[in-house]
């Protein structure tokens, strides 16, 4: 009964149409904006670091998005394992609440990460999460189109993703941000090291990031 049908990626229509049997001409792509404005003038870094209570001198890791199996927070705290044995003085923050959020509390204790892992539930002030991390890492495991990504990437954040639904569309590796294969630690870990170490690279692959959403992205 419905006249037209809008995904927000070509990834996304070729799941409807591959799993719900519309026909393709009522699928239109509509991608997603933000309004970018919010993310252009981050707070203070050392305030917003203060502000969570986050050790001074940490390297700190991101990522928003529900605690769910989808979102591979997972992959993330098994990253930060990698990188403190390698030496790495490296922090965690997680934002958002979900089913996950038991059994990843007990992989964080399995893994000696208590200290280092911030579940910081569901926020609103994500320009101060922003302007305290130093890379945003995003590995999901499927996706449509996330929103919280290319906020990120309006704020000028190093962003280490997987290249799932319409990831791709908005991030390409080498030139706006670092993707890495779906359910790889390794090479997961290989990235956020790279962007800690790499600043050059790193701020270098942030400002292309935030241009192509200030160009392609943005509601306006």
């Amino acid at each position: 009964w419905t006249d037209a049908i809008l995904a927000v990626s070509e990834a996304v229509r070729d799941d409807i149409l591959r799993s719900d049997g519309v026909p393709r001409a009522r699928v239109h792509i509509l991608p997603y904006g933000i309004d970018p404005e919010p993310y252009l003038a981050l707070p203070d870094r050392e305030e917003a670091r203060r502000t969570l209570g986050l050790p001074r001198g940490s390297a700190v890791i991101g990522t928003v998005g529900r605690l769910e199996i989808q979102k591979g927070h997972d992959l993330l705290l098994r990253s930060l394992a990698d990188l403190r044995r390698e030496g790495y003085d490296a922090v965690l923050l997680l934002v958002g609440e979900g089913r996950e959020r038991t059994r990843l509390s007990e992989l964080a204790a399995e893994l000696g990460l208590t200290d280092r892992v911030r579940f910081l539930g569901t926020r609103r002030d994500l320009p101060v999460l922003f302007a305290a991390m130093d890379v945003f890492a995003f590995p999901s495991r499927w996706e449509g189109t996330p929103l919280a990504l290319i906020a990120a990437m309006a704020a000028g954040l190093p962003v280490v993703a997987t290249p799932v639904g319409g990831i791709p569309d908005v991030l390409k590796d080498g030139a706006t941000g670092r993707l890495v294969p779906v359910d790889d630690v390794p090479a997961l870990t290989a990235a956020l090291r790279d962007s800690l170490r790499d600043a050059a690279t790193s701020q270098a692959l942030a400002a292309a990031a935030r241009e192509h959403v200030l160009t392609r992205c943005s509601v306006r």
